[in-house]
């Protein structure tokens, strides 16, 4: 059962208490005591009063996101497993998933939706390919690619409700898995190998970032860069290894999608 929270509750979230608190429904849809997850809340800084919240207001955001062809992103995107969705019974939340065996998660991609922000969540269960299963092991390019879907569905929900204010931006990891110590884990920038970095962490500190949704597409691409590439840094990488930089010459099909 996935936990109701009352409007404006902890609305900013401006401590750890208060962004746990925001990010609480995403983590008991994933288990956090079973994985380590990352978390990204977007919050509507200047939407001090909400419109209520419709019965088909998430439905029509993970309706439009999809059929934009700008989600999923990440590794639900690529997976050749057969993806399942659900819905929890107050309509707020949904999730993707796929199985490696029955009630065995591999994938997995939650989107929260409130009044005044929205909360996306990924986790991989530990599955890593050639790797094995490592329960608390977090990938720096599926951290980015959280980040970018965080990003359409904050700029899709704020055109659906008519906002034009300030968004923060805040990227965390969770991990409640008992006695395991977080692992930071990137691709070698060299050799293609994941690299284990900060094995004994103990917690991530979140990073934030406010913009606002007058700035121009552009604007927005490099600030969300700015974010990813703080990020990295933590990862112990020189710059983000799933987003390209928007000032590139370079530029992916992909990442034309979720920069678009």
């Amino acid at each position: 059962m996935v936990t109701a929270t009352p409007q404006n509750a902890g609305f900013p979230a401006t401590s750890m208490a208060a962004l746990r608190a925001a990010s609480a429904p995403v983590l008991e849809v994933i288990d956090s005591t079973r994985t380590a997850c990352v978390i990204v809340l977007a919050e509507y800084l200047d939407l001090l009063d909400p419109p209520q919240l419709g019965e088909d207001a998430l439905l029509t955001l993970v309706t439009t996101a999809f059929e934009s062809q700008a989600v999923p992103v990440g590794p639900l995107a690529y997976t050749l497993a057969n993806v399942e969705f659900e819905v929890s019974a107050d309509a707020r939340t949904a999730w993707a998933f796929t199985q490696r065996a029955p009630r065995v998660r591999d994938l997995m991609g939650v989107l929260r939706l409130e009044p005044q922000r929205l909360v996306v969540g990924g986790t991989r269960y530990g599955w890593i390919p050639g790797v094995g299963c490592e329960p608390t092991h977090v990938l720096l390019a599926d951290m980015e690619a959280v980040i970018a879907e965080a990003r359409v569905y904050t700029a899709l929900r704020a055109a659906h409700i008519g906002y034009a204010g300030q968004v923060r931006i805040t990227a965390m990891i969770y991990n409640d898995v008992p006695f395991e110590p977080l692992a930071l884990r990137r691709f070698d920038e060299y050799t293609g190998e994941l690299f284990l970095e900060m094995a004994s962490l103990r917690a991530f500190p979140p990073k934030s970032t406010v913009y606002s949704l007058t700035s121009t597409p552009d604007e927005i691409r490099r600030i969300y860069f700015a974010l990813a590439r703080r990020i990295a840094a933590a990862f112990g990488a020189a710059k983000p290894q799933f987003l390209a930089d928007p000032d590139s010459r370079i530029v992916d099909d992909t990442t034309q999608v979720v920069a678009s």
